[in-house]
């Protein structure tokens, strides 16, 4: 490896990738507003709470679409996180399923204490 960059990158890496998920958020955080790109919002590291807050659902629906697959994430110290930029792919893939509309049936149709169909 003898390109400079690649070295340091790679140097980089090993030190972040051995913090926990919150030390790396504030290394990150810290070399982004040092050396201002890429946008630190683009990978902002939410918690599970935050993603259920944006989508109005619980924590258990958040952890099962992460263990699921559907929304990318990872578990550090019985904690689940997602970046922004993975919370926007999973919304951006929600927007495009198609919605089922559930239907209701009409009250005419049923008749108080007596036989339904």
């Amino acid at each position: 490896m003898s390109d400079p960059i690649q070295m340091a990158t790679s140097i980089i890496n090993q030190i972040i990738t051995m913090q926990s998920a919150d030390n790396q958020r504030k290394i990150l955080s810290d070399l982004f507003s040092r050396f201002g790109w890429p946008d630190k919002e683009e990978y902002k590291i939410m918690l599970d709470q935050e993603v259920a807050d944006r989508f109005e659902v619980t924590v258990r629906t958040v952890q099962d679409w992460l263990l699921s697959g559907e929304l990318k994430g990872f578990k550090e110290a019985r904690k689940w996180y997602s970046r922004s930029d993975w919370v926007r792919e999973f919304e951006n893939a929600k927007s495009r399923e198609p919605r089922i509309k559930a239907i209701r049936p009409r009250a005419s149709n049923y008749r108080l204490g007596g036989d339904n169909p």
